[in-house]
């Protein structure tokens, strides 16, 4: 479905064009840093290069999705070992992310998308901390985008999980957000996308040339949509977006007796996309279930937050999210430490973008997953299963197979890349990666973009798109 050619679109493509034409020729502050939309452009040059999609329902654990999503990377790839340039792209850059309802409404699930979002400097932090890269991040900030998607499931009542994540859907322990609501403008960093989540996820299939990975860590509606819409373009493409979805279960469930609450909420959808013929990486409870958050886990990851320029604050932000988890997973499931289900699936995102690239080194390089290739399929008619994911080892079906199943993961390897995630946003967004003869960002000259709706107003006021929550 093709954008209305109004003013404001053609304006965003005219500046779209002028960063491309000159992100070449602009001085490059930082050589260990690069602007993500300039190393999309190139991945999607580079062969094997990927351009990463999150679908989510933020969520405690979405949270820490999104954070590995926008901040992660193999070791060695992206990171400390490596210097990134426009010639030499990271393998796997976040291209947008959209929401659906599942841990909370449609409603707050957007609301806590933006703040995770802006909280994580999505886009924003070297112009907003005034260090490397800050013109191609000014740009970079007004086209960053959340995208609002199904309130709803394909066919069933929508259903929350608020006995685990509380009434905001990333509550704290006093019963406040874990996060707080960005201020008015902050709020220009991080945007409500007017189309909607389907719809501007194909467009980012086709940005990608259909190389794009899409990680679902909610319910699995709005991609079974985007599917269903444009299921004749996604057949036509030479190559065809990868899928990982968080869900499922090979035994018992979390939400019923055999069944995983992501897929519960819309078995319909997750039916969809197992039938859609599309390569399909399923983590399942069983692997997510053995990433638990110790206290040593929580020290590593505080420790790590502790280098940021908010320092004790975005400490006690991660303390936060993880803390409200493990006492409603303690009381909820009797687990000891909780687990942290959703950057798992990001983890495999990353790990497959890294082997899949042409800078991918076999002898440098050991993947924490393990996968079978299976036939699964979804109970959608019992009253007492729905929800179930049906693994059918023995091939007794005989139906073919469909989905590569996670069976099991390096837990160690998982939890450093997230506190090397955490870490590398931290130097990033560091006043110290100023260079001494750059210019400081001048706060107090900003004025409206062209991309902005509401021209001519005081920058400090024109968040557009606010949603309510």
């Amino acid at each position: 479905m093709p954008r209305k050619r109004t003013r404001e679109v053609e304006a965003e493509e005219a500046a779209d064009a002028r960063h491309w034409d000159g992100a070449a020729r602009r001085p490059r502050a930082n050589a260990d840093v690069a602007c993500p939309r300039c190393l999309l452009r190139n991945s999607q040059r580079a062969r094997g290069g990927k351009a990463l999609w999150v679908d989510c329902d933020p969520g405690h654990d979405d949270a820490f999705a999104l954070y590995l999503a926008a901040w992660g990377a193999v070791d060695g790839a992206g990171g400390k070992k490596k210097t990134v340039t426009e010639d030499d792209p990271t393998p796997l850059v976040l291209a947008g992310v959209s929401t659906v309802a599942g841990n909370q409404t449609i409603e707050k699930t957007t609301a806590n998308a933006r703040r995770v979002l802006d909280w994580i400097d999505w886009g924003g932090a070297r112009d907003r901390y005034g260090s490397a890269e800050w013109e191609c991040h000014r740009f970079m900030t007004e086209h960053c985008r959340v995208y609002e998607g199904a309130g709803q499931p394909l066919l069933r009542e929508a259903r929350i999980c608020e006995e685990i994540h509380g009434e905001s859907g990333m509550d704290a322990v006093d019963g406040t957000s874990a996060l707080p609501e960005p201020e008015a403008r902050e709020k220009r960093y991080v945007k409500v996308g007017d189309e909607p989540a389907a719809v501007a996820m194909f467009e980012a299939v086709k940005k990608a040339g259909g190389d794009l990975i899409i990680v679902a860590t909610g319910p699995l509606t709005n991609v079974a949509l985007m599917i269903s819409m444009y299921r004749t373009e996604l057949n036509a493409l030479t190559k065809r977006p990868t899928i990982f979805f968080m869900g499922g279960a090979v035994g018992e469930g979390n939400t019923g007796a055999r069944a995983e609450f992501n897929v519960q909420c819309d078995p319909e959808a997750a039916h969809v996309v197992l039938e859609s013929g599309l390569p399909l990486y399923m983590i399942p409870l069983e692997v997510t279930h053995t990433a638990l958050a110790t206290p040593e886990v929580i020290a590593t990851l505080r420790e790590k937050a502790l280098l940021h320029p908010a320092g004790e604050e975005h400490a006690k932000r991660i303390e936060a999210l993880l803390t409200f988890f493990a006492q409603t997973y303690a009381r909820v499931f009797r687990f000891d430490h909780p687990p942290l289900h959703d950057p798992c699936a990001v983890w495999a995102a990353i790990e497959f973008a890294h082997a899949s690239s042409d800078h991918h080194d076999p002898n440098d390089f050991h993947p924490s997953f393990e996968y079978t290739l299976e036939r699964v399929d979804v109970e959608r008619a019992s009253a007492l299963t729905y929800g179930q994911t049906v693994v059918d080892r023995w091939r007794t079906s005989g139906r073919p197979v469909n989905v590569r199943l996670a069976r099991k993961m390096n837990v160690r390897a998982f939890w450093n890349a997230l506190a090397r995630a955490i870490a590398r946003h931290a130097a990033l967004a560091s006043p110290r990666a100023t260079p001494v003869d750059r210019p400081p960002v001048d706060r107090s000259s900003d004025r409206p973009r062209p991309t902005d709706r509401d021209r001519g107003h005081d920058a400090t006021t024109r968040d557009t798109h606010t949603h309510k929550t």
